[in-house]
């Protein structure tokens, strides 16, 4: 689907932010993981 194309590139673009995200806050790995299944 579109949404779930969107988020990956989203993921994929900005990949070292979302890494210092998840080692600042270990809680944004489960909330991106419901944000997929929700997509």
């Amino acid at each position: 689907g579109g949404a779930l194309e969107l988020e990956l590139a989203f993921i994929n673009t900005n990949a070292n932010a979302l890494g210092i995200s998840i080692k600042i806050n270990p809680n944004a790995l489960a909330l991106l993981a419901l944000e997929l299944i929700n997509a």
